[in-house]
């Protein structure tokens, strides 16, 4: 059986955009039952074959705060390169604003 990635807060995760670019993003925001998690996409955008330090990512500027689903992320479209060892916040801090059915 494949083990499937499981999101989880402080995951940075690849996004392809091209043959040759990608960015990446950061879960900042698990649903505890059923619902989006959601996530911060950064601004700059890597070659393929680079090899970032992921303190670089996440310091990155944010460029989209945004719900998703995990299906990306669970179907390796989304790959995670590290898992839970990078945390921009658990409850989104550092820059990164809260989503919106957590504020008071």
């Amino acid at each position: 059986m494949v083990r499937r990635p499981k999101a989880r807060i402080g995951d940075v995760f690849q996004i392809p955009l091209d043959s040759g670019r990608v960015c990446y993003g950061q879960v900042v925001a698990v649903n505890s039952g059923p619902g989006p998690l959601y996530v911060v996409v950064f601004h700059r955008v890597w070659p393929l074959d680079a090899k970032p330090d992921m303190t670089a990512i996440v310091t990155d500027e944010i460029a989209l705060v945004a719900p998703t689903l995990d299906a990306l992320i669970w179907h390796g479209k989304w790959p995670v390169p590290t898992t839970g060892s990078l945390k921009r916040s658990t409850s989104g801090g550092a820059g990164c604003p809260n989503p919106a059915s957590s504020r008071n």
